[in-house]
């Protein structure tokens, strides 16, 4: 990994609180029902300004479609004034890389995950157990997690703090679906698991695939096609999605999609790098900030159907199959995962004075939002049916309804 160092020792202002705010002004941008017809004061009077955007996944995959409605929204909010220019494919810097090189302004703004350094994000890394809580099946556990995870991110004082400590600004914190796992050979039962290398990153990962018998490989997310080809490992743990996107279904031969649950990456952030941030016209961070709603708007509408795709894939490929592991696989999971939650209050990271009241912070915001997608129609679906999991990426949520609770209850809270 590049030797790069972070900035240190600066005095950062304090974050102004700008999202959602009802600003009056002179230009109206209707992109979307939550948008239509605001307006942003002394617009007339922004000047040029070019970001560079550094991103570890392709442009066309559904992060980085997220990433360009992003982009899109920011230039014609601003009038053409404010311009971002993405890297995408870890072109400029490998995942690892990124929040150091942010900080250094390597890069203006990227996404960046603190499981990658976890020495560097304590706080960060102790919040990737709870994306466990990510499970009932892709649209469920996505949806209640990512809007409670969003909710704890811009309350807990102790992650903020770490990120800019460490010369970084977050614009918007996320989680992703729960992750799955993709093999070159059947795994149902824990004899078929064992000793089998399997790609992961970060200690909760490592945890719960050694749980299961499996040898955990660090592999890049960028290096992930080539170790699964080349018979490197034999395993990926990724988000779904991840399997197109990074091109694995094409990889010749079987492929078996097992139907478990690992965390979603908790702590997964778009984040500014601080001084960039501060120097920013509060306009144009409202402009960008109104941007990220942007984005995970299009994460979420395109998410199933990525799903839909892979479900086709699993029906029509006679090469693609789907697995169901056994109950006693399923239980071993569970309870590795059980364990770790139950570990968080005792083990606190570095950084965090009460991990009681943060433990019991998230769970609760956990609890609320899952009553809230419930309400919404989605159910939860059984971690022993294969065939549940994969009718459940046919569905189609009420997407506007649910990002309007996030609006409601996060955004103008």
């Amino acid at each position: 990994m590049t030797d790069i160092n972070p900035t240190e020792n600066k005095k950062f202002r304090p974050r102004h609180a700008l999202l959602g705010a009802a600003l009056m002004a002179s230009v109206a941008f209707p992109a979307s029902a939550q948008f239509e017809g605001k307006t942003y004061e002394g617009i007339e009077d922004l000047p040029n300004i070019r970001l560079t955007l550094s991103d570890w996944g392709p442009s066309e995959s559904a992060t980085g479609k997220g990433v360009r409605a992003m982009i899109d929204y920011v230039a014609e909010a601003s009038q053409g004034k404010i311009t971002i220019e993405p890297f995408w494919n870890a072109s400029l810097m490998t995942p690892p890389e990124h929040a150091a090189g942010i900080a250094a302004g390597l890069a203006d703004l990227g996404n960046i995950a603190p499981i990658y350094t976890p020495t560097d994000f304590p706080v960060g890394d102790w919040l990737t157990s709870f994306g466990t809580l990510a499970r009932g099946g892709t649209a469920f556990g996505f949806m209640s997690m990512n809007a409670a995870h969003w909710e704890f991110n811009l309350t807990n004082e102790a992650y903020l703090q770490e990120l800019r400590d460490f010369g970084l600004e977050p614009i918007q914190g996320t989680t992703s679906p729960a992750y799955s796992m993709l093999c070159t050979k059947p795994l149902q039962t824990l004899a078929d698991f064992r000793g089998v290398r399997t790609r992961t990153t970060g200690n909760t990962y490592s945890e719960q695939v050694q749980a299961l018998g499996m040898v955990p490989v660090p592999v890049q997310l960028n290096e992930t096609y080539e170790a699964l080809s080349r018979g490197i490992i034999d395993c990926v743990v990724l988000f779904t999605t991840g399997y197109i996107d990074y091109g694995l279904m094409d990889i010749p031969g079987d492929k078996y999609y097992i139907n478990l649950e690992f965390p979603g990456v908790n702590g997964s952030l778009m984040a500014f790098n601080k001084d960039r941030w501060d120097d920013l016209p509060e306009v144009a961070q409202e402009i960008i900030l109104d941007g990220q709603v942007m984005r995970m708007k299009s994460n979420n509408s395109s998410e199933l159907p990525r799903l839909r795709e892979l479900s086709a894939m699993i029906e029509e490929d006679s090469r693609v199959h789907a697995v169901q592991p056994d109950q006693e696989v399923i239980d071993t999971l569970l309870a590795k995962q059980d364990e770790q939650l139950a570990n968080l209050v005792a083990n606190p990271p570095r950084g965090m004075d009460d991990a009681q009241a943060a433990y019991d912070h998230y769970m609760a915001l956990t609890e609320k939002w899952q009553n809230i997608v419930t309400e919404l129609g989605v159910e939860r679906v059984p971690p022993t049916s294969v065939e549940a999991a994969l009718a459940s990426w046919n569905n189609d949520p009420d997407w506007d309804a649910y990002y309007q609770r996030v609006v409601d209850e996060i955004i103008n809270r």
